[in-house]
């Protein structure tokens, strides 16, 4: 966790997730700490694009996209 929450959330932090059952706190966590959840899902998805590939569901596997775009076109294509 960064110094980002070492205070906690102020007031207006707390009243806007009573209010709205949410709140966004921007860069809580490094990227970097997602690493390893996004190269787990990366190779599941590779293996749902094998599989489609070869059931001739799919014809690309759009390896080149981003992770997030990928994900885009392989549910879109889908």
């Amino acid at each position: 966790m960064t110094d980002r929450l070492r205070g906690g959330l102020d007031p207006d932090q707390v009243d806007f997730f009573k209010t709205r059952g949410y709140l966004l706190v921007e860069d809580v966590f490094p990227a970097s700490t997602f690493d390893p959840l996004i190269q787990e899902i990366g190779d599941k998805i590779d293996t749902i694009v094998h599989e489609a590939l070869a059931a001739g569901k799919l014809t690309d596997t759009f390896s080149e996209a981003p992770f997030d775009r990928r994900l885009a076109l392989i549910e879109h294509t889908l």
